[in-house]
């Protein structure tokens, strides 16, 4: 795990440096693999999130539609895909300045939470507590970390 850390680490320091003196060529950015991989986790994660909970909204409308189907068929079914619609809402925020919920997500002051029993970790950070967050991931689980610095 450590040498994944050091390594994302060090691809993050470098492309803070080859910025130089801050231009960003936006084009870049669909050549370069790690950000196409990345791209491709975040829509694997919309896939299992937004999308699925779209299509479960969905789908228990013509559940609620369908006069084919038994009342207790219904229920089983919309039952069901709530079950899979709370599954897919499964967010947890960690932010030292944020004390309350935001619009629905948890949110939690210790990241050891979240990179311990989360399967997928978003970090939205600043380049200048990247070092900190990284020391910290560490000695943790998580296997799937996602990178954004602004």
């Amino acid at each position: 795990m450590a040498e994944n850390i050091n390594e994302l680490k060090a691809q993050a320091q470098n492309r803070i440096a080859s910025l130089g003196d801050g231009k960003i060529d936006i084009a870049s950015f669909a050549e370069d693999p790690i950000l196409v991989k990345y791209q491709e986790a975040l829509n694997n994660l919309r896939k299992d999130g937004v999308n699925k909970v779209t299509e479960l909204k969905q789908a228990i409308v013509v559940a609620k539609k369908n006069k084919m189907l038994e009342d207790s068929e219904r229920t089983s079914l919309i039952a069901e895909y709530n079950a899979q619609i709370l599954k897919a809402n499964e967010v947890i925020m960690s932010d030292p300045n944020v004390k309350d919920d935001v619009s629905g997500i948890k949110v939690i002051n210790d990241n050891s939470i979240i990179f311990n029993d989360c399967e997928y970790v978003l970090l939205a950070i600043k380049p200048q507590v990247f070092n900190q967050i990284v020391d910290e991931l560490k000695e943790t689980k998580v296997k799937n970390v996602i990178s954004i610095m602004a």
